[in-house]
């Protein structure tokens, strides 16, 4: 690969201000689904409902906590930083996946699955979460929408 680099003038030496912050990466992520993600009026999926997240409990994270020693050598999946002493993060109940609540609360207001595993939160679409519990209307809808 070095010979590349060579070849091609590529300084492999990268500086401190060519690195993202996790701030710059949320706000990519965000450009990003703003271009590219259907909103919820278009057909897409609503985002979780504002009650659960403004009940979603923080965690101040302590790397000498044994409940949260299991993520010290892990970085947020969301925006890709190491977990510090002291950083607010947020574990999902249902599926235990662990994420910085800045990051977290940020993708719900586009999203209302998890961004690991897809598992479905609450949202505020009393229509959408009826169709949650009859798989069958589901089905209809997505038949007709093809028909």
């Amino acid at each position: 690969m070095s010979f590349y680099h060579n070849d091609h003038d590529v300084d492999t030496e990268q500086d401190d201000h060519n690195h993202l912050t996790g701030d710059e990466v949320i706000w990519r992520i965000i450009q990003n689904d703003q271009e590219n993600m259907h909103d919820h009026q278009s057909g897409g999926k609503p985002p979780a409902s504002k009650t659960f997240m403004r009940n979603m409990e923080v965690i101040w994270f302590d790397p000498e906590d044994a409940e949260d020693a299991q993520y010290k050598d892990e970085s947020c999946p969301i925006c890709g930083e190491e977990y510090k002493k002291g950083d607010q993060c947020h574990k999902l109940e249902d599926c235990n996946h662990f994420f910085h609540i800045k990051c977290l609360k940020l993708w719900f207001e586009k999203h209302n699955t998890c961004p690991m595993c897809r598992k479905d939160v609450l949202t505020d679409d009393p229509e959408y979460e009826e169709q949650k519990l009859d798989p069958s209307r589901l089905k209809d809808n997505i038949h007709s929408m093809y028909m």
